[in-house]
C-alpha cells in the first residue's frame, strides 16, 4: 500500500502503523517509508535495535538508512549485506568513516572472502586497491557460485590462492567453466569429491569431463548419489565408464525415493543389491 495515503493520519495512528508493520509482519521497507518525517525517526530506530526483520529482504534502501542513523552494532551487518549485494558507495562509505578494516565484523570472514563470494568483481577489486583482506576462501567462494571473473582477478591479483575445494566445489554446481579454468591455470587440483558431487548433483557434462580429464576419480558415493536422485542416465553412464560401482545404499535410497525405473535397473544390471528395508 501507498504510504502517502496515510500522509493525512494522526501521528499516534501511523506510529501503530510502523510497529505493526515491522513486529508483525517484518515489512522494513514500508516502514522506513512511513519514517521519513525526522518525528518517527526515533520509533524506527528502536523497532531495528529489537532486529524484528528478514534481512533477505532489505536493500540499497534500508542499507542507506542504517548507516546514515549509525546504528550501533549493526554496522558489521551493514558492510556484509553490502558486500554481498556489490553496493560499492556503501562500501566505501564505511571503510572511509567507520575506519575499516581495522574492526574485524565478520566473524573471522574477510571482506573479500564476502564480496568474492557474491560475485561483485567491482567489490573485490576496490578492495583489493584499498587495503582489504582476504583468505583462500575467496577463490573457493567464487569457484563454487560459478563467479569465473572473479576467479581470474583473484588469481592475477592475490597472493592467497585456493583449495581443492574450489574445483569440488565448481564440480559439484556444475560450473563446467570454472572446473577447466581452474584446470588450466592452478596446480591445487580436486579430490575425487568433484566427480562424486557432480553426479550426485546431476551435472553429467561435468562428470565426463572430470573422467577424461582428471586423475582423482571417483568413490561408490558417485553412483549412490545418483540412484538416490533418481538419475537413470547418469547411472548408466557411470556403469559403463566408470569402475568404482555402487553399494547397497544405492538401491536402498533409489527405493526409498521411490524411483522404480532405477531400482530395476539396478536388479537387473548391478550385483550389490539391498539391504535390510531397502529390500
Amino acid at each position: 500500500m501507498d504510504p502517502a495515503l496515510w500522509s493525512g493520519l494522526p501521528r499516534e495512528i501511523v506510529d501503530i502503523i510502523i510497529y505493526q508493520r515491522i513486529m508483525l509482519f517484518g515489512d522494513f521497507r514500508l516502514a522506513i517509508q512511513l519514517a521519513i518525517e525526522p518525528a518517527k525517526i526515533q520509533l524506527l530506530r528502536t523497532l531495528v535495535l529489537s532486529k524484528r526483520w528478514d534481512s533477505k529482504k532489505i536493500d540499497e534502501l534500508e542499507l542507506s538508512w542504517l548507516i546514515r542513523y549509525n546504528l550501533q552494532g549493526h554496522n558489521g551487518w551493514t558492510l556484509s549485506r553490502a558486500l554481498a549485494m556489490g553496493r560499492l558507495a556503501i562500501v566505501e562509505h564505511l571503510f572511509y568513516v567507520y575506519a575499516y578494516p581495522r574492526s574485524y565484523p565478520f566473524n573471522d570472514n574477510a571482506e573479500i572472502d564476502v564480496a568474492a563470494a557474491g560475485g561483485q568483481r567491482h567489490v573485490v577489486q576496490w578492495l583489493h586497491e584499498h587495503g582489504g583482506r582476504a583468505t583462500g576462501d575467496a577463490m573457493d567462494l567464487a569457484s563454487q557460485n560459478g563467479r569465473l571473473e572473479v576467479v581470474k582477478f583473484l588469481h592475477k591479483n592475490r597472493h592467497e590462492g585456493c583449495s581443492t575445494d574450489a574445483m569440488d566445489k565448481a564440480a559439484s554446481g556444475g560450473h563446467l567453466e570454472v572446473v577447466k579454468w581452474l584446470h588450466k591455470h592452478r596446480q591445487e587440483g580436486c579430490t575425487p569429491d568433484a566427480l562424486d558431487e557432480a553426479a550426485g548433483s546431476g551435472h553429467l557434462a561435468v562428470v565426463q569431463w572430470l573422467h577424461r580429464n582428471r586423475q582423482e576419480g571417483a568413490t561408490t558415493e558417485a553412483m549412490d548419489y545418483a540412484a538416490a536422485w533418481g538419475d537413470l542416465a547418469m547411472l548408466q553412464w557411470l556403469h559403463a565408464h566408470r569402475q568404482e560401482g555402487c553399494t547397497t545404499s544405492a538401491m536402498n535410497m533409489a527405493a526409498a525415493g521411490g524411483h522404480l525405473a532405477v531400482v530395476e535397473w539396478l536388479h537387473e544390471n548391478r550385483h550389490e543389491g539391498c539391504y535390510g528395508r531397502g529390500r
